[in-house]
């Protein structure tokens, strides 16, 4: 994901009671500002190639506990970037997460090191999903 300007922060997991993958996470820095549509863009490829890599290989199925593997089990997290300089801009987004097929956004004041974290919005993956991909057929027009 070094392409689009995240950087892998943390990583975690669950299993089953018979040892098999039932939960990936994936934290990761961005190096830019976000907004909605780049917060929804990144965790969008971020679940997307980490789905892609894991179902790509059959051999993976012995691994988990549902196969192939959808974003249902996945528990990522970006966290944006911080403005340069004061006032934070309209619509910042401060981290996006996906969790249990589920992405919520969250903004905060990101010069007050310990504020509180507001919810913005809340999405299923699919929309999520939708809504990037009717944005990259409108750019192709």
């Amino acid at each position: 994901m070094c392409r689009e300007g995240l950087a892998a922060a943390g990583k975690g997991g669950g299993y089953s009671r018979d040892e098999k993958v039932n939960l990936i996470g994936i934290t990761f820095d961005a190096n830019q500002v976000m907004d909605m549509t780049v917060a929804r863009d990144l965790i969008v490829k971020s679940i997307t190639v980490l789905l892609d890599i894991i179902n790509s290989n059959p051999k993976n199925k012995e691994y988990f506990e549902v196969f192939p593997v959808t974003a249902h089990i996945t528990d990522n997290k970006i966290i944006g970037g911080v403005p340069q300089t004061p006032p934070v801009p309209d619509g910042y987004i401060w981290s996006v997460s996906a969790k249990e097929g589920k992405i919520s956004y969250y903004t905060r004041d990101p010069y007050e090191r310990f504020g509180p974290r507001f919810d913005v919005h809340e999405e299923t993956f699919e929309e999520a999903q939708r809504i990037v991909n009717q944005q990259k057929r409108l750019e192709k027009e």
